[in-house]
């Protein structure tokens, strides 16, 4: 008897073994699944962000000023497009591994002459670094990162390509809006062109009809359009050159309601091409805007008829 529980005792140590192992193992290929060990890359201990293309010579720094505000070149960050980063950025600690081996870099745009390398500083110490792969897909909605000098490629949650959550173009980073007044806020509406013969400008009255030059109803279905644009008006770009805007082709005054929250201002537009305007507004005046002539021509620069109610 005593064999045989000598017996029972040895395999049952043999099986504990063998369990303890395979856990072992378990654990540390489900460690590997994620990537771990980072240091804090969070926008509270960050200070300095750079982003450089390993194809060609675009890159940007991007440089906190307090907590709320980072700047890249002269131009303060847009709020959106720094909050769309740090979010892609906090799911960097969950990245999940999709590669091993040094050989699939290529297919996941993580080369070292491919993709972008994205590197955290605090101070002059480099936190953390990463290479971002170029590849994404619509379907799919994930990018790839691997570690500077480690061949382990992982994939995070990106709802739109990496060259813009990770762009290496400093003009990605800046504020696109030129203005955004509701129409709601706005009083009334003024244009004046070269040709002095041209200005007019549009009311709101109280029942909601706009006046042209206190004479004509405006066609509503015009004005709303044009409105809409002031709620949200994008630039699709800005110039790197100095622009004078002492004689502008023409340029529309919005005035907003007395007491309202948003201020008059005035947007100015020149003729760039034939494809585009630059554009300014007083509160940024070293910025130049350029958007596109269609949307000007054919929604804003009207004229008196252009804005009248059409008879059948």
């Amino acid at each position: 008897m005593k064999g045989k529980q000598v017996g029972y005792v040895l395999s049952a140590l043999i099986i504990i073994g063998i369990l303890g192992i395979g856990v072992r193992l378990i654990s540390t290929d489900s460690n590997d699944f994620n990537m771990s060990g980072l240091l804090p890359i969070t926008s509270d201990v960050i200070d300095t962000v750079k982003i450089n293309s390993n194809n060609s010579d675009a890159d940007v720094t991007l440089k906190k000023m307090n907590e709320a505000s980072w700047m890249v070149g002269k131009n303060m960050v847009f709020p959106p497009t720094l909050e769309n980063f740090w979010m892609n950025v906090s799911n960097i600690k969950n990245a999940q591994l999709v590669s091993r081996k040094a050989k699939y870099h290529n297919r996941f745009g993580v080369s070292n002459e491919s993709g972008t390398t994205v590197t955290f500083y605090l101070g002059q110490s480099v936190q953390e670094e990463f290479i971002v792969g170029d590849t994404w897909d619509a379907d799919v909605r994930l990018c790839y990162i691997r570690k500077s000098g480690k061949d382990n490629v992982y994939g995070i949650p990106c709802s739109q390509p990496p060259d813009r959550t990770f762009s290496t173009n400093p003009n990605l980073w800046r504020n696109p809006i030129i203005v955004s007044i509701p129409a709601s806020e706005i009083d009334s509406l003024e244009f004046e062109f070269n040709n002095t013969i041209d200005n007019f400008s549009i009311t709101k009255e109280i029942n909601n009809d706009w006046i042209i030059n206190d004479s004509d109803v405006a066609d509503t279905r015009i004005v709303d359009s044009m409105l809409e644009i002031f709620s949200q008006f994008y630039t699709s770009g800005f110039a790197n050159t100095t622009v004078s805007f002492d004689s502008p082709d023409a340029s529309i005054r919005i005035n907003t309601i007395e007491g309202s929250d948003y201020i008059t201002t005035k947007i100015k537009f020149l003729s760039k091409d034939s494809e585009s305007y630059y554009v300014q507004i007083p509160s940024q005046p070293g910025t130049t805007f350029i958007v596109a002539s269609e949307l000007i021509d054919n929604y804003l620069l009207l004229n008196q008829e252009d804005l009248k109610i059409q008879s059948n």
